[in-house]
């Protein structure tokens, strides 16, 4: 078929089947609205068609040129993308599922609400995007590119983030669930209000980074750095801290709760009004630190170390307390009686 018949077929089909298109000129062609079926347009010059509302399955678009072409609300489903070239293409309420779409070149595309399931994307470009509420999930991201993009309220589920290209990105209310991100450096960066629960987060680098109310909840950080960083109101609730340097950080009103932060640095931070309920703090160093008010009812602080700490009113309630050292802790809370006796209560019904 060449792009005269297929123009001429267009107006009264709905689908089209078992077609082969590959290497015709099809820039502009309207396509919109139409279900293809085991069609192959590899290598075909697509620069600005539409395929608006329309839906691809089984189909091969290796090495098409999508160049400023429109994919609003186009789903692609177990279909060939590999190397396909699609730059300031949009692809808005876009669906990619179970589809290969390895070299796929995004680069400057607009890719708002566009999804991604059960799909490779290795080495992948979306550099200099605006990667707007875009969900990866189950999905290969090995090698991908997003240099000087800019991705906000974007989800990443159950992937692996360890070789991404990260160079000037800008990050915003980003959501990351159990995936991997161990070793990266986020140095200086600034990620707000991001969403980093049960990620591999071992060995990375967050120093000077500001992540002001940040959720790294049930993450792994074993190893990591927040020397210096800007994190009031972070939650590390049950987070793994093991051997991680967090000093002279602003940890103000932080919540630690449940956390395990065995043999952590802590020393010089401003931890006041931080939570550490049930935290196991063993060996942990707070030399020097700010804890006002901050709370660890029931938590281990065996051979803690906090030498030079301010304490006022901190409450060590029920601790765990043996070989903890302290500088003075007359201006701190023990335990209080009535409420150990609360916690035993049991019911003789």
């Amino acid at each position: 078929m060449n792009r005269e018949s297929l123009l001429a077929k267009l107006p009264t089909s709905r689908a089209l089947q078992r077609e082969t298109l590959d290497g015709l000129d099809l820039s502009g062609v309207d396509f919109r609205g139409i279900a293809f079926s085991e069609t192959s347009f590899r290598g075909t010059n697509l620069r600005g068609a539409l395929f608006d509302e329309s839906a691809l399955f089984k189909c091969d678009l290796t090495e098409a040129d999508l160049t400023e072409a429109s994919l609003r609300h186009t789903t692609i489903s177990h279909s060939e993308v590999a190397r396909a070239r699609a730059p300031k293409a949009r692809f808005v309420l876009t669906k990619f599922h179970q589809s290969n779409l390895d070299g796929a070149d995004f680069s400057t595309s607009e890719t708002t609400l566009t999804t991604f399931t059960n799909s490779s994307c290795v080495g992948m470009r979306l550099g200099g995007n605006f990667v707007d509420r875009v969900t990866f999930s189950d999905t290969v991201l090995d090698k991908v590119d997003f240099s000087c993009a800019k991705v906000e309220r974007t989800t990443f589920f159950s992937t692996d983030l360890t070789t991404a290209d990260f160079t000037d990105i800008e990050w915003d209310r980003v959501m990351i669930f159990q995936t991997s991100l161990a070793g990266r450096s986020f140095r200086g960066r600034t990620l707000p209000m991001c969403q980093l629960i049960d990620v591999n987060l071992e060995g990375c680098d967050f120093t000077l980074a500001k992540v002001a109310k940040t959720n790294f909840k049930g993450s792994n950080l074993k190893g990591a750095k927040f020397d210096g960083a800007v994190a009031p109101n972070a939650l590390f609730v049950e987070a793994e801290l093991e051997g991680a340097s967090l000093t002279k950080a602003n940890l103000h009103q932080a919540m630690f709760v449940g956390a395990k932060a065995t043999r952590t640095d802590f020393s010089g931070s401003d931890l006041e009004y931080s939570n550490w309920q049930r935290a196991i703090c063993k060996g942990s160093r707070f030399q020097t630190a700010k804890l006002a008010y901050a709370e660890f009812s029931h938590a281990d602080i065996r051979d803690a170390d906090f030498t030079g700490a301010g304490v006022f009113r901190t409450r060590f309630h029920a601790v765990l307390d043996a070989g903890a050292t302290f500088t003075g802790r007359s201006a701190a809370l023990g335990d209080d009686e009535e409420l150990v006796k609360a916690e035993r209560f049991q019911s003789k019904y």
